[in-house]
């Protein structure tokens, strides 16, 4: 699918979690809901700022990042999220989209 962001929005794809601890400990459903790491699936161009340039986001199609579940966020159907690029908290790595 070729979805175009606008803007400052950023496009997220929710990544999949561990079913248990590394220790063996099983994860109660409610935990595994709490989704805060995702992979980003298409990035906007950025904003205009007051002087009329264009300020690029720093995150692109393909990094792995961190973003509050519970937000304002666009939900589509299938999970995926519309953010603005200023609630993602941190990149923590990237893997090929």
């Amino acid at each position: 699918m070729n979805t175009r962001m606008i803007g400052n929005n950023v496009l997220l794809e929710p990544l999949p979690q561990a079913q248990q601890s590394p220790g063996g400990i099983h994860y109660v459903q409610t935990y595994r809901d709490d989704q805060t790491q995702w992979r980003v699936l298409s990035v906007g161009p950025g904003k205009v700022n007051k002087k009329g340039i264009l300020i690029a986001l720093e995150v692109k199609p393909g990094d792995r990042v961190v973003a509050p579940l519970y937000h304002d966020h666009a939900v589509l159907a299938d999970g995926r999220r519309v953010v603005d690029a200023g609630q993602i908290i941190a990149v923590f790595g990237s893997e090929a989209p």
